[in-house]
């Protein structure tokens, strides 16, 4: 188990809406540091309309990394422990709204991790 604090600790915020539907979150950090996320933190303060709304978090690869839908207003944590969950090497994290029938949800979204070397 790695020391956490031995390592560069990391985090992005954003906002995301029907006007600017997609951001990055953190950076890719290089071709050699893997990302730890150890939370995402979800706030949908305007909900989609028309159904089939969703707040999509994945890499910069496109793979998906969290999935929520946002037909509703809501806040929603995921907690993935120090460790955290390993993307990577050389991926950082994005975050985009879609898939709604109407008007896209406007969502503020927070990931917070660490870089290391494996």
């Amino acid at each position: 188990m790695a020391n956490r604090y031995e390592n560069i600790q990391t985090s992005g915020v954003a906002e995301v809406s029907n006007s600017s539907g997609s951001s990055i979150l953190i950076a890719a950090p290089g071709s050699t540091l893997y990302l730890y996320i150890e939370s995402i933190t979800i706030s949908v303060s305007r909900a989609a309309t028309g159904g089939g709304g969703e707040v999509l978090v994945q890499d910069t690869n496109g793979n998906f990394i969290w999935r929520l839908n946002a037909d509703g207003v809501k806040d929603f944590a995921l907690p993935l422990g120090e460790e955290g969950l390993r993307v990577g090497p050389g991926v950082g994290v994005a975050v985009s709204v879609g898939n709604a029938q109407g008007e896209q949800a406007t969502a503020s979204v927070a990931v917070v991790g660490h870089l290391a070397f494996r």
